[in-house]
């Protein structure tokens, strides 16, 4: 690794100091693990601008990501995570990065770029299970949010018919799942919310039918989604 050295001024007398790219990614993850974010960042910011070489430059932007994400500064992890994405496609993080740049979008919200983000993780191979149904779930929640709501339906019973196939025991956590299920039920309460009304009494009629035909189809959607018992 490349070593740099600096002089600084203190109490008058001239220091001497040398780091690497190691010493500054150690200093900026001490900072981190005590929360210590400003600090973090800081360190993570040196190391990038003056050894953005190094190998340790894609977990730096990953970590740094991290706290603007605990801070809530979406736009900031956004950026980190895709930088990190694109400039290190190889890093044993990436997909991870992938993953949590589509939640700071869903955050934002930004439901069309979310979407397309977990479409790219649904691209990516190879998928473990609980990967596959998360970035289908969270896919076929931004679809929904964004009002598509025919392919959002499609893809979160896909969601659930693929978890299902796979088998519980293949599957760690089945929180996406329970997601899916609930998006499912949401799919169903927006299309009875669409109905409108007229003063028509027979067309009012029909509507009051259909839409309360559509709220029962929720309802047991819904009941679904508490069966996962997640």
């Amino acid at each position: 690794e490349e070593i740099h050295v600096a002089a600084r001024e203190q109490g008058g007398q001239t220091v001497i100091e040398s780091y690497d790219a190691q010493q500054l990614f150690e200093a900026g993850t001490s900072a981190l693990r005590e929360r210590s974010c400003p600090q973090a960042l800081a360190m993570y910011g040196r190391l990038l601008r003056e050894f953005s070489a190094s190998r340790f430059a894609a977990p730096a932007r990953y970590n740094a990501a991290l706290c603007h994400e605990g801070a809530r500064n979406w736009a900031q992890a956004i950026r980190l995570y895709r930088e990190m994405i694109e400039q290190f496609p190889d890093s044993p993080d990436g997909l991870d990065a992938l993953v949590r740049r589509g939640g700071a979008q869903e955050h934002g919200p930004e439901w069309e770029a979310a979407a397309a983000t977990f479409a790219t993780g649904l691209g990516r191979q190879p998928l473990g299970a609980d990967e596959r149904i998360e970035a289908m779930a969270r896919r076929g929640t931004a679809l929904c949010e964004m009002g598509r709501l025919d392919p959002a339906e499609a893809l979160l019973r896909e969601t659930v018919a693929y978890y299902r196939s796979a088998g519980a025991e293949q599957v760690e956590s089945d929180f996406f799942v329970a997601q899916a299920q609930y998006y499912v039920g949401e799919v169903v309460r927006a299309r009875a919310r669409a109905i409108g009304f007229t003063l028509e009494p027979d067309q009012m009629w029909r509507a009051l039918e259909q839409r309360a035909h559509l709220l029962l189809l929720a309802q047991a959607e819904y009941i679904l989604t508490i069966r996962v018992t997640n």
